[in-house]
Order: structure tokens, then C-alpha cells, then sequence
């Protein structure tokens, strides 16, 4: 008769995502770290003092080849692995708002938390803001604007030490 399921083996410890066991690499939990590849990996623990990164296709693994030998940020760096910068993380997240509120629209699935975020003025120029104030002056002076930028704008301040002069 054969065996049912898998192998079974040992698993080995789970990975640390708390922020005492990132401290050493400089890192918190979803960070983007740029490879000597070229490919951005997202930062998802620690594991037996190794940090473990997911690449693009989801498979998780430690962040270098050498996982003894790269214990701190340092190391990591001489690897050629370097944290990205903010503006990296900020694209990520639009690119994620994005993508849910396609997957809202196209497949039902649930709308992002920033979804719910009400703007000062929509596109027919009324404000939805907390304060229920109409803001459909401010809309069309800024249409207006921007259909002719060089134009005076209404209420707005003098332009400058000229301005004051010709009074």
C-alpha cells in the first residue's frame, strides 16, 4: 500500500519579523532591498541570524548566497544588497492601491483601505471633505488655470513690489 502525503520532515526555526532582529540589517518587515541583479526583493524576516527576503515570484529565501557571513547592514552592503529608498516604497503602494481597485471593479474582490479617503475636490469640483463646503469656485479657477497658466488668477495676491505702485 503507498505512503499518503509528503515528506515530513523537520522544519526548522520560523522566521522573526520583530524589530530587535532586523536592527542589525537596518531593515523593518516589507522594506525593498535592491539586489547586485538588479532585482527588488521585499524584506520578510529573520531567520537563524539571516535575513530573508521574498523575490518577485514569491519564493523566500535568505537575502545572499553566504548567509553566515552577512550578519548587519554592513555586510549586506558588501554583498551589494542596499535598502531602497522611501520614494521606492511609496510607488510600491500606489502601484498595490492600483491594482486593488482594479481587482474591485473588475473581479468584486474588496476595495483598499485608502479607498474610503475623502479628497478636498472631486471631478465635478464638489469638495467631500468633513466640512461639506462646495467647492466648485475653487475647481473652476483651477480649470481655468490650467487652460491658460499665464492669465492673472482670481483672488489671488498682488504680484509683487510692481503691484503695489501702479495704485
Amino acid at each position: 500500500m503507498p505512503k499518503k502525503g509528503g515528506k515530513k520532515g523537520k522544519k526548522g526555526p520560523a522566521l522573526v519579523t520583530d524589530a530587535a532582529s532586523l536592527a542589525p540589517f537596518n531593515v523593518n518587515v516589507r522594506d525593498i532591498i535592491a539586489t547586485p541583479l538588479g532585482v527588488e526583493t521585499t524584506v520578510v524576516g529573520v531567520k537563524d541570524g539571516a535575513l530573508m527576503v521574498m523575490w518577485p515570484g514569491g519564493l523566500v529565501t535568505a537575502a545572499t548566497c553566504a548567509p553566515s557571513k552577512a550578519c548587519n547592514a554592513h555586510e549586506l552592503s558588501v554583498f551589494g544588497y542596499n535598502k531602497r529608498p522611501a520614494s521606492a516604497h511609496i510607488e510600491r503602494s500606489i502601484n498595490e492601491r492600483e491594482k486593488a481597485l482594479y481587482e474591485h471593479r473588475r473581479y468584486d474582490k474588496p476595495l483598499p483601505l485608502t479607498a474610503r479617503i475623502n479628497l478636498p475636490l472631486g471631478k465635478k469640483g464638489v469638495a467631500r471633505g468633513k466640512t461639506g463646503l462646495d467647492g466648485t469656485e475653487k475647481y473652476e479657477a483651477f480649470q481655468a488655470y490650467l487652460s491658460n497658466p499665464s492669465a492673472p488668477r482670481a483672488g489671488s495676491a498682488p504680484a509683487g513690489k510692481d503691484a503695489k505702485k501702479k495704485k
